[in-house]
């Protein structure tokens, strides 16, 4: 894939959907036509980085990382990892983050809620 732009690609403005990218997923897209960018590579793992649009690339935020933090914060997060693992900034220096409105899934039970659940139960049999 190549890494030059198209000219019909904005490198400073990034949509901010992307019908083609399922919603219920919490996301990152940068400008960029090559997904093979070791920053990208490096910062998306173990998700892949992919392409929508001929102009950007995307991956997925895994669940645990996008847990209880805002698109700031991750937009923070990923734009240190990105700058760390040597981003081009010449090629794409702007981000977007969509954080899914669906809860995450696979989420574990804290003890304590399973706890208020076990004595709700007892309660509720007691008194039958």
């Amino acid at each position: 894939m190549s890494s030059s732009f198209n000219r019909t690609c904005d490198r400073t403005a990034i949509p901010d959907n992307f019908p083609s990218i399922p919603t219920n997923l919490t996301y990152v897209v940068i400008p960029g036509q090559n997904t093979s960018d070791p920053w990208m590579v490096t910062c998306c793992q173990p998700y892949p980085v992919q392409l929508v649009d001929s102009c950007w690339e995307w991956c997925e935020i895994s669940p645990d990382i996008a847990h209880n933090k805002s698109a700031d914060d991750i937009s923070d997060d990923f734009s240190f990892c990105l700058v760390v693992n040597n981003r081009d900034l010449n090629k794409s220096a702007s981000l977007m983050v969509h954080i899914s409105p669906a809860p995450l899934q696979g989420r574990r039970a804290s003890w304590i809620g399973c706890m208020l659940v076990s004595l709700a139960v007892s309660v509720v049999v007691a008194a039958l």
